[in-house]
């Protein structure tokens, strides 16, 4: 398992852009095709500069990647140091959509506190690169987090809101 460093940053937040490019939620919250990609990227380097220490790839050809919430507490990321990318995101990305995932964002949460308590892993994210799908790599992403929760006795929790996902 390679964990992700700060200079594979972009190129880890292009693979999730075009993984989710076409995924209803992120339609959803950038509506306009001609400028989703460019608006994903923002987003997802934004969120994986706040959780580098989550982020993991099968290997450094990131063939995919996962970010994982270990069993230590699940409040917001976003801290007073990260600030100034939160809004150099937002101008990137927009701010309609930002308003759109604060929503969704307070909704999802308000749902897992009614469905699971810490301690729990919670698998944020998980795409496989196309080239290198139905090859084991999402497997190889989840083996680690799974194992580590089977050894500390505790559930893993995820969502989606793709049914092609389940």
């Amino acid at each position: 398992m390679h964990h992700l460093l700060p200079r594979e940053i972009p190129p880890a937040a292009g693979l999730l852009a075009r993984a989710f490019f076409s995924d209803p939620l992120f339609g959803h919250f950038f509506p306009d095709p001609a400028a989703r990609l460019n608006q994903l990227e923002a987003l997802f380097a934004f969120r994986l500069r706040n959780a580098l220490e989550d982020a993991y790839a099968p290997s450094p050809a990131l063939e995919g990647l996962a970010l994982w919430e270990l069993p230590r507490g699940h409040a917001g990321r976003l801290n007073p140091a990260a600030l100034a990318r939160a809004v150099a995101m937002a101008a990137r990305a927009g701010w309609q959509p930002l308003r759109r995932m604060i929503r969704f964002q307070r909704w999802s949460l308000a749902l897992r506190a009614t469905l699971i308590r810490d301690p729990y892993a919670y698998l944020d994210t998980l795409a496989v690169a196309p080239a290198f799908q139905r090859q084991g790599f999402a497997r190889q992403l989840l083996a680690p987090l799974l194992k580590l929760a089977d050894d500390l006795g505790v559930p893993v929790y995820l969502e989606t809101q793709n049914r092609r996902n389940i």
